[in-house]
């Protein structure tokens, strides 16, 4: 493997590890099990999307920081570009697996 394709990869890494123990260390982390879970339980349970919708203003509210940190990171020419979901990609991702479209319902 290419040298510098790993140094991005843990690069990569260790920035979801720390953003991770950040969100999990926060007051609003809740620790939930998906394992069992269909889209349909997600989209009817107030708490566990109140917890997704909170997961996502996490990342947006860090995204200032990833970028930054992220933007310094280049070796030779190759860059690390972040991007965070927009607000309503979850609710129309959530919708769509529920449609007729998706055997998820």
């Amino acid at each position: 493997m290419n040298e510098n394709l790993k140094k991005i990869i843990q690069f990569i890494q260790n920035k979801h590890s720390e953003i991770n123990y950040k969100w999990k260390e926060s007051e609003n982390y809740i620790k939930i099990n998906f394992s069992n879970k269909e889209v349909r339980d997600i989209i009817n349970n107030d708490e566990i999307l109140d917890n997704v919708f909170k997961y996502r203003d996490f990342l947006n509210e860090n995204n200032i920081q990833l970028t930054m940190d992220f933007e310094k990171f280049n070796i030779n020419n190759d860059k690390v570009n972040t991007r965070v979901k927009l607000k309503n990609s979850v609710e129309f991702k959530l919708k769509n697996y529920m449609s007729e479209r998706h055997n998820f319902r």
